[in-house]
C-alpha cells in the first residue's frame, strides 16, 4: 500500500492543474492512505506480546506524529515558495521513506534474531535426533 500511497502523491503532484484528473488522484491517495492502516496495525500487533492495548496506543500516536510532521513539512515547502504542490512532493517523499523502512524492517524479520535463539533452536535439534 505504501507503494501505491507514493505513486497516487507522484501522480497528484503531476496532474494537479487539471481538476478531473486531480480529484481522481486525490481520491486514490485518500484510499490508499486508509488501506495501509489496517496492515500497519496488524504488524505492530502481531509483536505486542503481552501488551496489546500499549502498542496499539503506541502506533495511533505514531500515526499522529507523522500528520504533524507532514503537515510541518507541507508548511516549510510553502513557506519556502515552492508552491502548494510541493506538499504532494514532500509528501511522496515521507511516503517512499516509509516503504523504504518496512522493507527494511520485513528483511529484518527473516534475519536470525540473536545467537540464544539459535543455540536453543540447535540444542532443541540435537534432542530431537
Amino acid at each position: 500500500m505504501l507503494g501505491l500511497l507514493t505513486l497516487a502523491m507522484v501522480t497528484f503532484a503531476l496532474v494537479a492543474p487539471w481538476r478531473l484528473p486531480a480529484v481522481v488522484a486525490l481520491v486514490a491517495m485518500g484510499a490508499f492512505a486508509f488501506g495501509a492502516v489496517p496492515a500497519l496495525q496488524m504488524r505492530i500487533m502481531r509483536y505486542a506480546g503481552a501488551a496489546p492495548t500499549l502498542a496499539s496506543g503506541s502506533n495511533i500516536a505514531a500515526f499522529n506524529v507523522g500528520n504533524a510532521t507532514g503537515a510541518w513539512i507541507g508548511g516549510l515547502t510553502i513557506s519556502a515558495g515552492l508552491g502548494y504542490v510541493s506538499t504532494l512532493w514532500a509528501g511522496a517523499a515521507m511516503a517512499g521513506a516509509a516503504l523504504l523502512t518496512a522493507v527494511v524492517a520485513s528483511r529484518a524479520d527473516r534475519l536470525p534474531k540473536c545467537t540464544a535463539e539459535l543455540d536453543t533452536a540447535k540444542a532443541h535439534a540435537g534432542a530431537t535426533a
